[in-house]
């Protein structure tokens, strides 16, 4: 078994330690974090890089949706072009799994003593963990290739957060919380079996675009990112919206396209732009929990768990995962490894 493919089976031990640190008990960083929410927060403000940016989106789109001003800025722009939008009443999120990230590591230097910087990284002995206000580790363990059980843990304990600021962590979000490393080795027992179809069906596909709205484009821009970094095929996510908005002028029958389609307020939405992109001739697969079968010649139905919208991206990235080592075998690539990039980018 290749590292990758290991760390990605690592997935629902990775997720059972998260909750042990910030379920069964309550994590002292969530009580310091809280605390200082309650002083008076004008923005809860994340940042990070790739993953640890995407991951952000699902909680500062919770915290919106609950009345709490919030948005994921990249660190490189946040850095160089929307620091000095920040004020003394704001709470940062400062997220690196590594700790490390030089865009992160420059963003704490320059705010460092001015506001709240909460770390949330998977080293809790590396720049951030050491120099945030409160730190909160990931706990997902060693991870080498590809991001994979990082960031399903960035994306958790950035929701936990969310839901402690608004009104601490209900007993039924708990159990749904509970319920995820089941429904993640579910998806890993006998995964080649599940996902073979998927690489049949795309295997004359050029380029892939990846769709949707709400908590999982997060998935979307998580997907397009490692597709290209650990798979070396072009792809390019899009929220359903931007992609109506021109880029769906390039569908034909050459077009391939993954569109994730939880059950929440715009799953009919994401439904009618994958029957749109099978009209216009593009091979389909479309990754979603809803009852209804929609499978036909131009389109392939992979089915997921019934879970809330905002706990779908825990697991709509995880045939993404595994179709990645699938294309990357098939190139005669190692699966997850970086040849040009490594983990935790020191240098701008």
């Amino acid at each position: 078994m290749g590292q990758f493919l290991q760390e990605i089976m690592e997935q629902p031990q990775a997720f059972e330690r998260l909750l042990g640190n910030y379920v069964e008990k309550e994590h002292e960083g969530l009580i310091r974090t809280k605390y200082e929410f309650a002083k008076g927060v004008r923005n809860v403000i994340f940042t990070g890089m790739g993953s640890s940016y995407f991951a952000a989106h699902v909680a500062a789109n919770f915290l919106n949706e609950n009345g709490i001003a919030a948005f994921a800025c990249e660190a490189g722009e946040l850095l160089h072009y929307n620091i000095g939008g920040i004020r003394n009443n704001d709470l940062l999120i400062a997220v690196s799994q590594s700790g490390k990230t030089i865009e992160v590591k420059e963003i704490v230097k320059k705010l460092k003593g001015k506001i709240t910087v909460v770390g949330v990284t998977n080293n809790e002995d590396s720049y951030l963990g050491r120099n945030c206000n409160i730190l909160l580790p990931m706990y997902a363990g060693q991870e080498k290739m590809t991001t994979s059980k990082t960031y399903t843990n960035t994306i958790a304990l950035l929701l936990i957060l969310a839901e402690t600021l608004v009104d601490d962590l209900s007993n039924t979000r708990k159990e749904e919380l509970y319920q995820i490393p089941q429904f993640m080795q579910n998806l890993l027992t006998d995964w080649e079996i599940k996902i073979d179809p998927i690489v049949r069906f795309l295997e004359n596909i050029p380029f892939l675009h990846l769709v949707s709205r709400g908590p999982s484009y997060a998935t979307v821009m998580q997907s397009s990112v490692i597709l290209k970094e650990a798979a070396h095929i072009y792809a390019e996510g899009l929220s359903g919206a931007s992609f109506k908005h021109g880029p769906i002028e390039i569908v034909d029958s050459r077009h391939g396209a993954i569109v994730f389609a939880p059950r929440g307020r715009t799953l009919e939405l994401n439904i009618k732009t994958a029957h749109e992109l099978v009209n216009l001739g593009s091979s389909v697969v479309l990754i979603s929990n809803t009852d209804e079968s929609y499978q036909n010649n131009n389109l392939y139905q992979f089915t997921l768990p019934v879970v809330d919208e905002y706990l779908f991206p825990l697991l709509d990235i995880i045939p993404i995962e595994f179709l990645i080592v699938k294309i990357a075998q098939k190139k005669g690539l190692e699966p997850g490894a970086l040849l040009v990039t490594q983990k935790g980018i020191v240098e701008e």
